[in-house]
């Protein structure tokens, strides 16, 4: 391939990424859809974490989500360093505990932060996943201001790496057992796209909870 056809190729590249922005835009303004929000993710990994790692990384502010047990899964709501209990105020015993979700409403505390989540799967470790609201991660789209940038890793645990996303906010009803009256609630999600990197296509890459159970 030549240069020129290799500028060629680089420009229609960046002519599909803006016309894909301005389609998603425009579906937003339209009402079907929330408009794409350009951000910043990142992702820590602890593949040796235990239950007992998972809850001492616990930051400050309210964190909710659903332990899955060998008794079945149970909505929590009450998490802390000391151990789990659910919505009930029933404890949850955490020899019985296989898979934990575990995320801070709105985001937490921490400014700038859209979502914050926090996964375990026991002999899997865990993963930590934090949104932020606006574009600072290395490669961020062109547009993306520096300032942006530096505050995203300003606002960032130190050392965690930032990648540029697109992020849209939703929202589910809640899952009601036949015991329980009344309207089901709606639970919120931050829905994450990224840039898949061999052919420049958005594709949807995570969700992460961020709504109380009600």
């Amino acid at each position: 391939m030549t240069q020129e056809q290799d500028a060629g190729h680089t420009g229609l590249f960046a002519q599909d990424i803006r016309q894909a922005r301005d389609l998603a835009q425009e579906l937003g303004r339209s009402g079907d859809l929330p408009a794409l929000e350009e951000g910043a993710w990142g992702v820590e990994v602890d593949e040796a974490a235990t239950l007992d790692h998972v809850l001492g990384r616990l930051g400050t502010g309210e964190w909710t989500g659903l332990a899955f047990t060998t008794r079945g899964t149970r909505v929590l709501g009450t998490v802390a360093l000391d151990g789990l209990r659910d919505t009930a105020s029933a404890v949850v015993e955490l020899d019985t505990v296989y898979e934990l979700r575990l995320w801070q409403p709105d985001g937490g505390p921490e400014p700038g932060v859209a979502a914050h989540e926090l996964r375990w799967l026991n002999g899997s470790g865990c993963a930590e996943i934090r949104v932020y609201t606006s574009p600072r991660a290395d490669g961020a789209p062109a547009g993306a201001g520096t300032g942006a940038r530096e505050g995203a890793r300003e606002a960032a645990p130190p050392g965690l790496p930032l990648e540029s996303c697109w992020y849209r906010r939703n929202r589910y009803l809640e899952h009601r057992s036949a015991s329980r009256s009344g309207a089901a609630g709606r639970m919120t999600a931050l829905e994450v796209f990224t840039r898949e990197p061999v052919y420049g296509n958005t594709v949807f890459t995570d969700e992460i909870l961020t709504g109380r159970w009600t």
